[in-house]
């Protein structure tokens, strides 16, 4: 069963309300939030994994072939290039 995507902000706000005080059964009055989605929220939020922090690096990490490799080696040698003369 595939349930509806929810924003962020939805979800904070049936989080403040549950922790407020506000019974389970009047929250989806206000919010359309189901009852067991507002357990599972309360239940990330004990645990912290609710709102996670965004990852660092995001996409999938590269592989570099052996002819790319060579070549970033030998740009990175310092008798690579040599340094630019600037004519006067």
């Amino acid at each position: 069963m595939i349930g509806r995507h929810i924003p962020k902000e939805l979800k904070e706000m049936a989080l403040s309300m549950s922790l407020q005080g506000l019974r389970d059964l009047e929250i989806p009055e206000y919010i359309g939030v189901s009852v067991p989605m507002l357990k599972k929220l309360r239940s990330a939020h004990r645990t912290g994994d609710l709102f996670p922090p965004p990852p660092i690096d995001r996409g999938r990490p590269r592989m570099l072939t052996a002819v790319q490799v060579k070549v970033r080696i030998q740009y990175l040698s310092p008798e690579c290039c040599p340094t630019p003369t600037v004519p006067p």
